[in-house]
């Protein structure tokens, strides 16, 4: 045996080059891994044994398919991860992604990692689920945070009072998409963007959205009762998109109106929260763009006007002084569009502009057997 030949117990471990970098940095660059993985740099070198603890970003990550048995190891892994976690060290950002799972035992339990995670100060959450055919749950009380300023949730079933933000004051932004609403409100004194797309709001109730610092607001092809939409003195933008509403009772696909005076969407004789309150206009009319669509036979009758018939002359509508150009697209010239036309051109601010079809070629007699009309007619009014 050569004389500078070791045995393999007299080999010098490699130097760790790491040990000279602060804590902090090494707890931000396992923070980009997954925590699965992150808690795994534990065996790197006696040094690394406890930084996953303090790192400032959660990232839960199971995007592959998870049976019963697999849901129940994520599950286990969040609680342990939640118990052995540095509940000192703050969080900035928790997120949470899921793939498809079988639904028939328990669902991944994220309402508490996002709680803990609020209680470590964490400014961003956001949870997102893959699969169109499941939705986590969200449910308890208000949460409450003097950071967290940006939610999105992706697939989440909303319940309870989560959706109550009063008393989360740095909160300006929230993201929901597929998500099933099931909260009565939905309210913030701070909120200033908010986007709802493809969700569905409960249908025993109609949703009241509260956010009177919102700037922008974002409301497309969600099904369900359309949300009553309170004063938002300082909004900018405002996009409406309805489809798949449960504002019509249906009569309407065949060619005909409703008159029944007890139907609760229709009626005047129905329930308060459904008919006798502007459901839209009231809360969208300070806007400075404004954009409203809808599919024939989705939008609410009473999304452009109080219980009983509207005169422009006795009660002009209080839109912003400064919008100046409004666009109505329409698949189908129906008395609801015609109403709204004229609504709209009772008030004083709007620039007169060339238009495909003019406003005054329709009056009133041309729609009083519109009912049988099976035409269907296409085109936009510009105001």
């Amino acid at each position: 045996m050569l004389q500078e030949e070791r045995t393999v117990n007299e080999i010098e471990p490699p130097e760790d080059r790491t040990r000279t970098l602060p804590d902090e940095i090494l707890e931000h660059v396992i923070s980009f891994l997954p925590a699965q993985e992150a808690v795994q740099t534990c065996v790197l070198a006696k040094h690394w044994c406890h930084l996953w603890k303090s790192m400032p970003t959660l990232r839960i990550i199971a995007n592959e398919w998870l049976d019963e048995e697999g849901v129940k190891k994520l599950n286990m892994f969040i609680k342990s991860l939640l118990l052995k976690r540095n509940n000192s060290a703050q969080i900035d950002v928790c997120e949470v992604e899921i793939g498809e799972y079988s639904d028939y035992g328990d669902d991944p339990q994220v309402d508490q990692l996002v709680r803990d995670a609020l209680l470590c100060q964490a400014r961003i959450i956001r949870i997102t689920v893959s699969s169109e055919f499941n939705w986590v749950r969200l449910g308890g009380p208000p949460f409450i945070s003097q950071h967290l300023t940006r939610l999105e949730l992706t697939q989440v079933d909303l319940q309870d009072d989560v959706l109550d933000y009063s008393s989360c004051l740095a909160l300006k932004n929230i993201l929901m998409r597929g998500c099933f609403i099931q909260n009565k409100n939905i309210s913030s004194q701070f909120l200033e963007e908010l986007t709802i797309i493809n969700c569905t709001f409960h249908s025993h109730g109609r949703a009241h959205i509260s956010a009177p610092s919102l700037v922008r607001l974002e409301l497309v092809d969600c099904d369900g009762a359309t949300p009553m939409i309170e004063g938002m003195p300082s909004l900018i933008k405002a996009t409406i998109r309805l489809y798949g509403s449960e504002d019509v009772c249906g009569k309407e696909e065949f060619g005909g109106t409703c008159s029944t005076v007890i139907c609760h969407n229709c009626g005047s004789l129905s329930n308060e929260d459904f008919n006798r309150h502007c459901v839209l206009m009231k809360g969208l009319s300070g806007a400075e763009s404004l954009e409203l669509m809808a599919e024939s036979g989705v939008a609410p009758d009473n999304w452009d006007e109080m219980e009983g018939s509207y005169d422009p002359s006795a009660q002009p509508l209080a839109l912003s002084k400064k919008l100046k150009l409004v666009e109505i697209h329409y698949d189908e010239l129906d008395r609801r569009v015609h109403n709204v036309i004229r609504i709209m051109k009772s008030h004083p601010n709007f620039e007169e502009v060339n238009d495909e079809e003019p406003f005054e070629n329709f009056q009133e007699q041309d729609f009083e057997d519109f009912d049988q009309q099976q035409e269907t007619e296409q085109g936009k009014y510009i105001l």
